[in-house]
Parts: structure tokens; C-alpha cells; sequence
């Protein structure tokens, strides 16, 4: 558990509960699914808990959603360019 929340712990927890709720879940229907506690998946929903990726694995499956879509992101992949574009690699080489 975290002693503060963070900000991108609660953009998960609310993009998970979006989910949820969008597909008619209640919270304990989806802790019957993961096999999470009932309280495990209220604090990731309300982001005081950072959730294992094993637990956001589980979540995702239950959800049907791929992983990637419980962080809020696009169908559309970041387009890829083959190179380090964006990196300061310069100590590197």
C-alpha cells in the first residue's frame, strides 16, 4: 500500500472502475472473477493501493480489455520510428 495517493494510481484505479462499471460489474463480481479481495480492488479503484501486475493481469482478463486499455490507452499504438528518437543517448554511445 502507498501512504499518498499518486496521481497516476488514481487515473488506473478510475480507469479500472470505469470499466467495470461500463460492463455492469459490481465490485464484488469482479473480485469473484479475479480472486482479489472485495477491499484489494477498492483501494487500486480509489488509487491508495499499487496494484501488482499480476492483480492488473487478472483484472484485464476478467474485464476482457487487454492490460494496456486499464491505463487508459488508445487502440492506436505509438508509431515506431526504429530508432532512439526522443532519448538523450548521446553519454551512451
Amino acid at each position: 500500500m502507498t501512504d499518498q495517493k499518486h496521481p497516476e494510481l488514481i487515473r488506473l484505479g478510475q480507469s479500472i472502475r470505469s470499466i467495470r462499471k461500463g460492463k455492469g460489474l459490481s465490485l464484488t463480481q469482479l473480485a469473484q472473477l479475479t480472486g482479489a479481495s472485495v477491499s484489494a480492488l477498492s483501494t487500486i479503484e480509489t488509487g491508495t493501493r499499487d496494484a501488482r501486475a499480476s492483480t492488473l493481469y487478472r483484472i484485464a482478463k476478467a474485464l476482457h480489455v487487454p492490460v494496456a486499455d486499464l491505463f487508459g490507452a488508445s487502440q492506436e499504438a505509438a508509431p515506431q520510428t526504429g530508432t532512439a528518437a526522443g532519448y538523450d543517448l548521446g553519454d551512451l554511445e
